[in-house]
């Protein structure tokens, strides 16, 4: 038995993809267009400097 909640993602990620032709790029386009609309910048992070181990 699948999670209702599996099941209402997965449908709307089908419909997403469907509306875009299954295209990749159509895809990125169309989440970076959302993204943009979203007042919440997405979070990003600075990569940390790991510490030197003395390793070679």
């Amino acid at each position: 038995m699948t999670d209702p909640i599996i099941r209402e993602v997965r449908r709307i990620r089908k419909q997403i993809e469907e509306e875009n032709h299954n295209d990749w790029k159509a895809l990125d386009q169309y989440f970076r267009a959302k993204q943009k609309e979203r007042k919440n910048q997405p979070v990003t992070y600075k990569p940390k400097k790991l510490p030197d181990r003395g390793v070679a």
